[in-house]
């Protein structure tokens, strides 16, 4: 009995040894896998992207954009490239002059001119495959869901 103890008590003494042998803390980043996913969530938000949830719209989303704004714009005739814009069923994209506002890693921007007026607005969320589609002219969302 007594040798079965002391067998038990080296055993879990290799186990606490073998469990603490690895700690070097020499200005070692220590942060958990979890701990840097947080900060790389923050650090996101800081970035120019806005930060919402897969329903939230913005009042920057329902905003006509300036006229300065269009005038630092793209104008876009070849609507192939942009798969979300047939997606939707609320306007022909050909049937208005589409400016891209914003294509960045989060989101892409389009403002679609009816002559010299504003008449929709699309927001595509990347990494959700959100499109959000406003009617400008009725100050309307029109809509909001992830697409395939």
């Amino acid at each position: 009995m007594q040798k079965m103890s002391k067998l038990f008590l080296a055993t879990s003494m290799a186990l606490v040894l073998a469990a603490c042998g690895d700690t070097q803390t020499d200005g070692e980043d220590l942060t958990t896998g979890n701990e840097q996913t947080e900060e790389s969530t923050s650090d996101e938000m800081t970035s120019t992207d806005s930060v919402e949830t897969d329903e939230e719209v913005s009042e920057d989303d329902m905003a006509a954009a300036s006229e300065e704004e269009l005038d630092n714009t793209e104008v876009v005739s070849d609507h192939e490239n942009y798969e979300e814009l047939p997606a939707q069923d609320y306007f022909n994209p050909a049937d208005f002059t589409s400016h891209l506002l914003t294509d960045n890693p989060g989101t892409r921007v389009f403002i679609f001119e009816d002559g010299s007026e504003q008449a929709y607005k699309t927001v595509f969320v990347k990494r959700a495959n959100r499109l959000k589609v406003i009617d400008l002219i009725h100050d309307e969302l029109l809509m909001n869901e992830i697409i395939n």
